[in-house]
């Protein structure tokens, strides 16, 4: 990630009176009616997948702190996205690993504090494994494709 451009951020970010985001409304599409939620590297796998085809009504929402979890800071985002019919939480990494286990309550409780869908989260990602990812580049890459199109499809 340190050589990608679309993760670069400019001086100006950094200055005197500038402070840490901890949430990120990437794009604000306040019409959008399924919200994604994710952290790390995989918004940009997403970003690209949803790049390519042309999901014009969907969000993406980074968590960039997850503890302590910046829950004030995700309920003002959250707030904007009144017509959300799916609220999801995308990641790369299998069911039982990740971030999953511990965000998912706290995030259904935001949404239940802002009367969204029904308070509960869809998950997104690799199905519970003993390993984090396939030993075999071929098959790890086809996987990544799938948990692309996955926040797209629950």
């Amino acid at each position: 990630m340190l050589m990608t451009q679309a993760a670069a951020s400019s001086l100006e970010t950094m200055m005197p009176g500038t402070s840490f985001q901890p949430v990120l409304d990437t794009d604000s599409n306040p019409s959008a009616t399924r919200v994604i939620i994710c952290s790390g590297k995989h918004y940009y796998t997403l970003l690209d997948h949803f790049t390519k085809v042309n999901a014009t009504d969907v969000s993406l929402i980074r968590v960039e702190e997850l503890s302590p979890f910046p829950r004030s800071q995700l309920k003002e985002v959250l707030a904007k996205y009144t017509k959300a019919e799916k609220i999801v939480w995308a990641q790369e990494e299998p069911e039982n690993q990740g971030a999953w286990s511990y965000v998912q309550p706290r995030i259904d409780g935001v949404l239940r504090d802002l009367d969204l869908g029904s308070g509960r989260t869809i998950y997104a990602g690799r199905k519970s494994c003993a390993t984090v990812a396939v030993a075999v580049g071929s098959w790890h890459k086809k996987e990544v494709e799938e948990i692309a199109a996955l926040p797209l499809e629950v």
